[in-house]
């Protein structure tokens, strides 16, 4: 079988959905399959096996939104043309508009909506553009023979859109089970990372972004260090909020309790899951972020935001618990008492298990696989 994938982002550089793709294709790899990748890195749109370059967007660094735009619409004509020469076209999140794909030959998965991102509390502006783009989600969507959800808060988005139920399918994303897994040498890689040894750590691993709220959780960490002493909360990855929470961290007061991380190489990210006793996350809208994922496969207790998508696999895992970071002085009173019971424990455990049994990236491929199976037997 021979495929090509289309997405917009992709590894080396760190994001959910590159990653997610990277990480099912190298398991196609394994069964003698030939993939050919066209994505979007550093303004070059290049195939995985860098057997040639295709486009170069002179727009990458000026602006996302048209670098995007132009990427589907060259992606579009380059799939036409070659059609023939591949089983399955299998794409992620193409845009609606001005991207017309080989309906009888396309896979499309899915992982947020604008539809989805119109309903949740983005700025006003934003919202505009969501609910414009949602409409041409609905006419789009429609027209494809099978779709697959990465999440059951995106699945029911897409129902709301209009897309009919059979030709819709939930594979959830997945992890690394063998490297992202609880470890025992924990304390020794906290100093590689600069992390003091005798507290409960927390890690938020994500972009520094408005969707993110971190801000959020830098002031319910103001709270908390009130109540308990021993806490230190990481922070990993980059954004446009970075300084604004080295200001707000310098005005609380809370340097020798919170670190901002910055970028952490993938090479070394499961090490630093190992470092911490807690995953948290304070978005106020999500897919399946893969970072959660990764936190249940490495044995996290899982600290969420309440909001569908978490929620369910939190619930369905027993692996955490959901807080509202709309009231912070509440979810401080809640965190306070998940920290002194015993149940993180137990949670910690159940994530591990759940994360073995459903997300292994095996399990996930071997998922896309059959629907793949199916769409070029027909």
């Amino acid at each position: 079988m021979k495929i090509l994938v289309g997405v917009s982002e992709y590894p080396p550089e760190i994001s959910g959905v590159g990653n997610m793709t990277f990480e099912i294709i190298k398991r196609f790899q394994n069964e003698d399959i030939d993939v050919d990748v066209c994505s979007v890195k550093y303004g070059d749109i290049v195939f995985l096996k860098g057997k040639r370059a295709i486009m170069t967007s002179k727009y990458y660094n000026f602006n996302l939104l048209l670098t995007k735009i132009l990427f589907w619409r060259f992606f579009s004509k380059y799939a036409y043309k070659y059609k023939d020469s591949y089983d399955i076209i299998w794409v992620h999140n193409p845009y609606p508009i001005g991207c017309s794909l080989p309906i009888e030959k396309t896979l499309v998965t899915i992982h947020t909506t604008s539809y989805g991102r119109s309903l949740s509390p983005f700025p006003s502006y934003k919202h505009v553009y969501q609910k414009i783009l949602s409409k041409f989600e609905k006419k789009y969507y429609k027209n494809f023979k099978k779709i697959v959800a990465v999440a059951p808060q995106v699945y029911y988005e897409l129902r709301e859109l209009g897309v009919p139920k059979h030709k819709l399918y939930i594979i959830l994303n997945g992890v690394d089970t063998n490297r992202f897994r609880p470890r025992k040498d924990k304390i020794q890689l906290r100093k590689t990372f600069g992390i003091p040894e005798d507290v409960k750590v927390f890690l938020s691993v994500g972009r520094l972004a408005e969707q993110k709220q971190p801000t959020k959780l830098i002031e319910l960490f103001k709270i908390l260090t009130k109540y308990i002493k021993d806490i230190f909360l990481v922070i990993a990855g980059t954004g446009p909020l970075m300084n604004k929470l080295n200001t707000l961290i310098s005005s609380y007061k809370l340097k020798n309790k919170i670190l901002l991380k910055g970028y952490v190489e993938d090479s070394q990210i499961h090490n630093l899951y190992a470092c911490a006793d807690y995953y948290i996350i304070s978005s106020k809208y999500e897919g399946l972020p893969l970072t959660l994922l990764e936190a249940m496969s490495s044995g996290l207790p899982c600290i969420i935001s309440d909001i569908p998508n978490l929620r369910r696999i939190i619930t369905q895992a027993n692996c955490g618990i959901t807080l509202n970071f709309n009231d912070i002085n509440n979810a401080c009173i809640k965190l306070v008492d998940y920290i002194n019971s015993n149940l993180y424990r137990k949670h910690s455990r159940n994530a591990r298990v759940f994360a073995v049994k459903n997300l292994d990236w095996s399990v996930v491929a071997e998922k896309y696989l059959n629907i793949m199976r199916e769409i070029s037997y027909v």
